[in-house]
């Protein structure tokens, strides 16, 4: 069986909400929604790459942060000019620190799960 990094799903989660969230900026009436997307979708990312993680990560969520808003920055310099008005740095900061409690509250459910409740016995024990 191949298992599959849990930084790389939610990468790929991630970048795939962004790209609708871009698509959703191109209509008229959504022209504000990347602003209140983007960091939603750093949650989501950094959520799932810290509750789906073998170990927890020592920054969690914070690589799934940063490569997501390197990947914004690409596009914007690259194949997709029209993404540079969203590039402001403190929707980019934002996103990072999105993406960081995303981690650390993944991070606080996997540690609530691992602890296993105490067995109740109904009878007596001899």
């Amino acid at each position: 069986m191949v298992r599959i990094p849990a930084t790389l799903v939610a990468l790929a989660l991630g970048l795939a909400l962004n790209a609708g969230t871009f698509l959703l900026a191109r209509l008229g009436l959504f022209n504000a929604a990347p602003i209140v997307l983007l960091p939603a979708v750093a949650v989501l990312g950094g959520f799932v790459s810290a509750r789906w993680s073998l170990r927890p990560p020592p920054a969690p969520g914070f690589a799934v942060g940063l490569l997501l808003v390197a990947c914004q920055i690409g596009a914007a310099f690259g194949p997709y000019p029209e993404l540079q008005a969203f590039l402001d740095p403190r929707l980019l900061l934002l996103q990072m620190i999105a993406s960081m409690s995303g981690g650390l509250t993944g991070t606080v459910l996997v540690r609530r799960a691992a602890h296993i409740a105490p067995a109740i016995s109904l009878g007596s024990e001899l």
